[in-house]
C-alpha cells in the first residue's frame, strides 16, 4: 500500500461527474445531499481517499476551474475532509498541462522529491504535469465511469516496484513491459512511445489507448468497452 505520498487530483470526470452540481446546486444555500453524492461521485473514490489518508498520504485538488466551485463540489459530495487544499486554474494552468511546482513547494518538495512522491491524475492530456519532467501522470479518460480501484491498483504497483519511488516504479514497469509487436494475449502491460498501456481484465472485453506526453512519465489506463 502507498504510504506518505502526495496525490494531485483533477476534479471533473476524475473524482466524479459533477454536472448536476454545476447546473442545479450552485448557490450560498447549498448543503450536503447524500443522494446527490452517490449520483455524482466516482464509485469507490470515497473509500480510496479514506484509505490514502489512513496511510499518511496527502490529497490536493488540481483543477482548471475555480477554487469556489471545487470547494462547493467537495462540500456537497462529502469528501472535503480528505483534501488539504485546492490549486485552481489561476495558479496551475499552463499552455500544455498543469503546473506541479506550486503543489510540490506547498508540501516542501524539491523537483527530484516530487518525481519520487507525487502522483497526478486526470482525464485529459491537459491535466498532465507541465513543469517537472518525470512526475508520473495517471491518464484515465472518463475515469469517473470506472471504479476507483484502478487508481489503487496502479498507485500501489508503481510504489511497490519503485520501492517507495513513483518515478522509479514507472521506469521499472516500463522496461518490464512487452513491446507492442510482442504483445501476447495474456499481457497486462506493454510499452509504446515512452508510455505504458495498461490492459485491465473485466467481464467485458476492453482495449487501451495511449498518448505520448511532452512532460513526465505517463501511465495510461484507458478503458473502452467494445
Amino acid at each position: 500500500m502507498v504510504e506518505g505520498k502526495i496525490f494531485g487530483w483533477d476534479l471533473e470526470h476524475t473524482l466524479g461527474n459533477f454536472y448536476p452540481i454545476a447546473t442545479n446546486r450552485r448557490g450560498p444555500n447549498a448543503s450536503y445531499d447524500e443522494e446527490l453524492s452517490l449520483k455524482c461521485l466516482r464509485k469507490g473514490v470515497t473509500g480510496f481517499l479514506e484509505k490514502l489518508c489512513n496511510h499518511n498520504c496527502r490529497n490536493f485538488i488540481t483543477t482548471q476551474g475555480s477554487t469556489a466551485y471545487a470547494q462547493e463540489v467537495l462540500t456537497l459530495t462529502g469528501i472535503a475532509k480528505y483534501f488539504e487544499g485546492i490549486f485552481d486554474g489561476e495558479q496551475i494552468n499552463a499552455c500544455r498541462g498543469k503546473l506541479v511546482k506550486p503543489l510540490a513547494r506547498k508540501v516542501g518538495l524539491t523537483d527530484e522529491e516530487a518525481r519520487e512522491r507525487i502522483l497526478v491524475t486526470g482525464d485529459i492530456k491537459d491535466d498532465q504535469p507541465a513543469d517537472i519532467s518525470g512526475v508520473v501522470f495517471v491518464f484515465h479518460p472518463s475515469g469517473y465511469r470506472h471504479d476507483a480501484d484502478i487508481l489503487d491498483t496502479v498507485s500501489s504497483l508503481l510504489n511497490d516496484l519503485g520501492e517507495g519511488n513513483f518515478n522509479r516504479g514507472f521506469s521499472r514497469l516500463y522496461w518490464r513491459a512487452h513491446s507492442l509487436q510482442d504483445l501476447p494475449p495474456s499481457s497486462r502491460f506493454y510499452k509504446v512511445n515512452g508510455s505504458i498501456r495498461l490492459l485491465l481484465e473485466q467481464q467485458t472485453t476492453v482495449y487501451s489507448e495511449t498518448i505520448k506526453g511532452t512532460y513526465g512519465a505517463i501511465i495510461v489506463p484507458t478503458l473502452r468497452i467494445l
